[in-house]
């Protein structure tokens, strides 16, 4: 298994394979933590180097204005000084990362649990989907929770389908595969694309999320 925040300044150094960047997009739309550690990263990147840069600057004034000796006894002062910071900062990242993990992931509970979900009983009645339409190929995959591969038929049916009703409800189960997978911004588009009125209420609740 791939330890991805071993690998977040690969990311964003563009270091990855065109694969391995795919797979690490991947998991951050299923793990919170690691897509709010990218989004962070920068920051504390940033921070670290300006607190290395005020050490340095410190380090040259005291060579032009004390001897050696002080020299050596302020770099030092000033060296734990800096630790001491990136330690304080760490400490204060890796909470703010953690309250706002929890919150998201409270969040993203709450929004899983009150969505109106898609159900039919029947579209697992099969043991394979051999001589399924890609639409019930979509609503066989969902039912059993394998989103992704459900998006992918969903988004062939909806190519290509051309009766209004069934695209609609194409449209809202193709939502909610979507939702489930957190991706807010596409289910929100589908389901705006369906007159069912499940969809509509669906679209409503993620507006006033």
């Amino acid at each position: 298994m791939i330890e991805y925040y071993e690998h977040i300044d690969d990311y964003i150094d563009g270091r990855l394979s065109s694969e391995a960047r795919q797979a690490f997009e991947d998991a951050m739309k299923t793990d919170a933590s690691l897509k709010l550690a990218v989004e962070n990263y920068m920051d504390a990147a940033k921070l670290s180097e300006g607190l290395l840069e005020m050490d340095i600057m410190e380090t040259i004034n005291n060579f032009k204005n004390k001897s050696q000796e002080k020299i050596d006894y302020s770099t030092s002062k000033s060296k734990k000084w800096l630790w001491f910071v990136l330690l304080a900062t760490v400490l204060a990242l890796s909470i703010f990362w953690y309250i706002n993990d929890k919150e998201s992931t409270l969040h993203q509970n709450q929004i899983l649990a009150t969505y109106i979900r898609p159900n039919d009983d029947d579209a697992t009645k099969s043991m394979d989907t051999i001589g399924m339409t890609t639409f019930q190929k979509g609503k066989y995959f969902f039912q059993l929770n394998r989103f992704e591969e459900s998006e992918e038929w969903l988004k062939k049916f909806v190519s290509t389908e051309k009766d209004k009703n069934l695209l609609s409800e194409g449209y809202y189960w193709l939502g909610a595969a979507q939702l489930e997978q957190w991706e807010l911004d596409d289910a929100e588009k589908a389901w705006s694309q369906s007159h069912e009125a499940e969809a509509v209420k669906n679209v409503k609740l993620l507006k006033h999320q």
